[in-house]
This record gives structure tokens, sequence and C-alpha cells, in this order.
């Protein structure tokens, strides 16, 4: 940048009152940088200039800087799409003037009606599209170069943004489980300031998207209208353009994904979406010839995860499964579920629900909380049952949940004679309540878990767990001191485990005490809400960088 352009950009720029200041807009070289600091910009290269009161300095910068917006008001920042150094934070009050014929009208051209050539002329026209363009929308229904005075003036690095961040989560249902635990959690407790956030669910044949939206009006929340078209999965086509339909009628600036088809989904092709994204995979499960599986989970590792701007997942378990893809490992973030420890102050007492349930007080209550699919292992808890009932005969089990493995579980209860001693309660709306009446809580999944919201919940509710040990659920227990771990599959490790806790009441209590005191002092809600804040806001800089 030469002599003659160094006292175009000086006569452009004059301090002004800093209430009433307008930054203009600056296109730079990719390898040069501007620095306005406080009215005074510093000059160097061949030689120092001064016009107006303003120093001009164009120095080569770290990296590419792209331009820099402007925009009306007191606080001047910056709106770019890579991450602004703070060093070219734009903190002076100046008011543009054309270069030869004054000050430019309100859409940014001089007095002869025309933009001109050069930095003059680019400066102008930034203006234009500033002041002129605000209200209009570009072809990704996004308007185009806003600044704070339309609420689209972002943040730097380490700083808050301006406006909020309009969030879309896409959450496909098959059974109510802990990812929907976390998303209610994460619609409470994510700063409303920062964060609006708008759920969508599917509409497949199923219809298990419905429990979801059910328990979320429950507390409180609104669940929009629309849904992602699933009905096969021939609607891969259809679901992309209703996502694409979505960004644009909520001015999505962030999308999160939470189950496998809504990364598949947003992952492959996310170059077609105008906003950031960020993928959780919750946890896998690996049969050994459910092909379908492995082409999902497959799909997700390879086409899904590695687009995404940054990964949410639960467990250090579940990130050494995302790296076995292409997933960059500086993405990822392990985030443990928090729990709102207020929610388990509520529900009935014990003794009302014993009572619901016909339970004698005397019984040793073994319960377990979970969807009825079969990697849930309920079949295992009821062989453990059969094997355990003649050394505890006061030993009982209950199972709270519904699936598609209601119906044939209480026919094995029947087969192997201990359906007097198991309670089916299905779909049990106070959690609380169900888990107050209980003694010991019991895990047996057969397949791979990510980081069981139910043991967490067990244990803020004071009963010792036995779990089997896989995937994550050991990153949940304090072993030995909260909670056992068994063999999966295992009836019999099963059965002697809660057989011994069956006859040992004050083992029982101390260990329910030493749960509670755990899930306090490490699975803090307020530690998961701060972890999921900071990754969104990383997110949104890393699709400012890679939308440019």
């Amino acid at each position: 940048m030469g002599v003659g352009h160094h006292r175009t950009v000086c006569k452009r720029f004059r301090e002004t009152d800093p209430h009433h200041g307008i930054f203009a807009a600056l296109v730079l070289r990719p390898d040069m940088e501007m620095r306005l600091l406080e009215g005074q910009v510093e000059s160097a290269g061949p030689g120092r200039l001064r016009r107006y009161g303003v120093y001009i300095r164009v120095r080569p910068s770290e990296r590419p800087i792209g331009h820099v917006v402007g925009h009306f008001g007191a606080q001047a920042r910056c709106r770019n799409g890579l991450s602004v150094r703070p060093d070219v934070q734009a903190q002076a009050r100046a008011r543009t003037h054309s270069a030869t014929h004054g000050r430019l009208d309100y859409r940014g051209r001089g007095r002869n009606g025309r933009f001109g050539r050069g930095l003059a002329g680019g400066i102008r026209r930034r203006l234009r599209n500033h002041r002129y363009m605000a209200g209009r929308k570009n072809r990704h229904g996004h308007r185009a170069y806003q600044g704070e005075r339309h609420g689209h003036c972002y943040r730097q690095t380490g700083e808050q943004p301006v406006k909020r961040l309009n969030v879309l989560y896409l959450i496909r249902t098959w059974a109510f489980g802990g990812s929907h635990t976390i998303i209610l959690l994460l619609m409470r407790h994510l700063p409303k300031d920062l964060f609006n956030i708008t759920v969508v669910p599917y509409d497949t044949w199923t219809g298990a998207d419905q429990q979801f939206v059910r328990a979320a009006e429950k507390e409180g929340f609104t669940v929009a209208e629309d849904r992602i078209p699933w009905r096969s999965r021939t609607a891969w086509f259809a679901a992309r353009n209703k996502i694409d339909e979505l960004i644009k009628k909520y001015s999505i600036d962030l999308i999160h994904a939470h189950d496998t088809n809504s990364i598949v989904l947003t992952g492959v092709g996310y170059r077609r979406w105008p906003c950031a994204l960020v993928g959780s995979p919750y946890g896998w499960w690996q049969p050994k010839f459910h092909i379908r599986a492995h082409i999902n989970h497959w799909m997700e590792r390879n086409l899904g995860l590695p687009n995404m701007d940054r990964v949410i997942t639960v467990s250090n378990d579940m990130k050494a499964k995302i790296l076995w893809g292409r997933t960059p490992e500086e993405k990822i973030r392990v985030i443990n579920t928090g729990l709102d420890l207020s929610k388990f102050d509520k529900g009935a007492p014990r003794e009302e629900v014993r009572k619901a349930f016909g339970i004698p007080e005397s019984d040793c209550v073994v319960g377990t909380v979970s969807r009825l699919f079969a990697e849930k292992g309920h079949k295992y808890l009821l062989d453990a049952l059969k094997l355990a009932r003649n050394d505890a005969p006061n030993l009982r089990v209950m199972i709270v949940g519904t699936g598609d493995l209601r119906q044939p579980l209480e026919a094995y209860a029947r087969e192997i004679g201990v359906a007097d001693r198991v309670i089916f309660t299905g779909f049990y709306e106070d959690l609380p309540g169900a888990l107050r009446a209980m003694d010991v809580f019991a895990q047996p999944s057969i397949l791979e878990e990510g980081f069981p919201t139910s043991v967490l919940e067990a244990q803020v509710a004071g009963l010792p767990v036995v779990a089997s040990h896989i995937g994550g659920t050991h990153e949940t227990l304090d072993v030995g001191k909260t909670g056992l771990l068994v063999p999966p599959k295992d009836a019999p490790a099963l059965a002697a485990a809660l057989k011994d806790l069956a006859n040992d009441p004050e083992r029982r209590r101390a260990m329910g005490r030493a749960a509670r005191e755990w899930i306090e002092r490490s699975f803090t809600l307020e530690d998961m809400v701060r972890k999921v804040k900071d990754t969104y806001l990383e997110a949104w800089d890393e699709y400012q960088k890679r939308r440019k």
C-alpha cells in the first residue's frame, strides 16, 4: 500500500463525538491489517502522515483478515468472517467523508451519486451495504452487513455475542431416554440472553417423538409445530429440504443434532447450511450381526461427525470410539451429564409409591429405569432374580419404562416362575417417586453405554448401583463406594451382587449416602451448562472461519 493510498485513507476518517460515531467498512489486502485505536492510528512505512488529527498505520498481519464491517453506535465493534485479533478491534469514533465530494449520502454515495474507484469507492460501497442493505436478506435468508443497531454484531474471540444465537435442536426419538433428559436440562438452563432454542422432532412411523413432546410440554417448554419428515429412509431429500426451510424460518445460527439421523443429515453436504453445526453422539451399540446398525454408526463416524464444527460427547469411552473415524480430536468436547438436584427433592413419598404398587416395606426392591429394548439386558435381571430368590426371599424387581419387549419380558417372567416378584410400571411420570421406592438400582445392559443418565439419577436418589461393566458406565460410578460392576450377560455375577446388598441394609445405606455426595461433587449442572455454552460459541467462531 503506497503513500497515495495512505493519503486517501487518512482523508476518510475524522474524530467526532463518540456517541454518534460511524466506523467505516474497510477492504484490506489479505496480508495487511489496519489498527484504529482511540481515535489515533499510528503510521509507519513510507512515512507518518496526519490528516484531520488521525494517524494511519498499515503493517503485515499474522494471518489474513478479509474485510471488517463497521456499524452505528457508541461502542464500535467488528463483524468479521475470521476471528478478529484484539489489536484490530475498532474503538475509534470516526465519521466518514468523501474523498473529494464531502459527506456521503444515506446510501453511501458521494454528492455526484457515484461510488468512485479504488479504496474510496470500496468504502462507499461497504457503507451503502451497511446502511441501506441492513434490512435486506441474502440468498441464505440472513441479513447482510448488519451492525449492532440491527442485532447482528457478533463477538470477537473471548467476548460475549451482542445478539442471541438462534439454535435449532434436531432430535429423533426411538424411546424416551437419557439424551432427552440432557436436552430438557439445556433448554431450561442455557443462558436465555445468549441462546434462543427451537426444538424440532421428527415425524416417524413409530410416533415415539410425541412422548418427548409431551414430556417437554409438561415441563413448560414449547416445541415447534414443524416436523422433520422421516416416514421412510426415502425421505432423505425431503428431510434436508425441511431443515433448509427451518433455517430460513427461524433465522438459525447454529444446529445441534442430537441423534444419528440428524448428524448424518446435517453433516453430509454440510456446506449447504448457512450456520454452525454441533453433533452429539450419546452412545453406540454394537450388535454383532445387526448390519444396519454398523452401517449407521459408520456413516455417523465418518461422514457426519467429521464435518461438524464441534462434537459434544458424554464420556471418554465415547470419545475413543469417535476417534476411530475421521473426526479431528481438537473438535471433540467431553461434557459429562449434570443433573438438576432440586428435581429429586420432589415427587411422591416412598410409602405412597410402594402402596400404589402393593410392595411391603420389608421387601428389598431392585429397580431399573430404561426403555424395554434388548440392549438393556432386562432378561438377565430376571434370570438373576430367579438365582437369588432362595438366598434373598425378600427380593423384588421393579422395571420402569416402555418399549417393544414389555410383553415378551412379562411372558419370560411367567416362564421362569418369577412373575409374582416382578412389577412392570410402564411409563411412570414421577421418576423421583419411583427411585424413592427402590433400595438398589440395577443397570444390566449388554451393549455399549455412553454415559448412562439413569445411573446418575439413581445415585442422586441415594441408591447403591449394580451395573454391567460396559462402555462408559464405570465413569459414572465411584466403583466400590457408590456401586458395583459385574460382567455383562453374567446372570450369576449379577445375582451374587444383588443378594449381598439385599442381605446387608447397613451397607446399602452407606453406599447410598456416598452416591449422593459423589454426584454433588463430580457432575454438577452448572459445569455442564458452562461447557456447552462455551462449545456453542467455539462452534460459531469455527463457522465464521469456515464461511470465509
